[in-house]
């Protein structure tokens, strides 16, 4: 199968499934693979996750969109999970890409 598609047995086309949003799979794949925590894919039919941008993040599997970093942390490429501003730091802003903002 091609890349973004996914084939079970006995298929006669390259393009038997596409992959959905939050997934990926490689040239010959039997099934989709999710985005892992940090990753989102907002297309289907891709070959690959993008890792979530500086300011946003992105905590579960099967990620289809990014979530925006809060007041009070900072998210850097990739993040998981927010980061808390260091003590005897702050910030009432959101998207915060780095500490160096709190």
């Amino acid at each position: 199968c091609d890349p973004g598609y996914y084939c079970l047995e006995g298929s006669d086309t390259p393009t038997q499934y596409r992959v959905p949003k939050g997934h990926f799979s490689i040239s010959g794949a039997s099934a989709p693979s999710p985005c892992v925590p940090g990753t989102y894919q907002p297309v289907s039919g891709q070959s690959e996750c993008l890792e979530c941008d500086p300011g946003k993040y992105c905590v579960d599997f099967n990620t289809s969109t990014q979530e925006d970093c809060f007041p009070g942390h900072y998210c850097e490429a990739g993040t998981v999970n927010p980061e808390k501003c260091p003590a005897g730091t702050f910030s009432d802003a959101y998207n915060l890409n780095s500490s160096v903002y709190c």
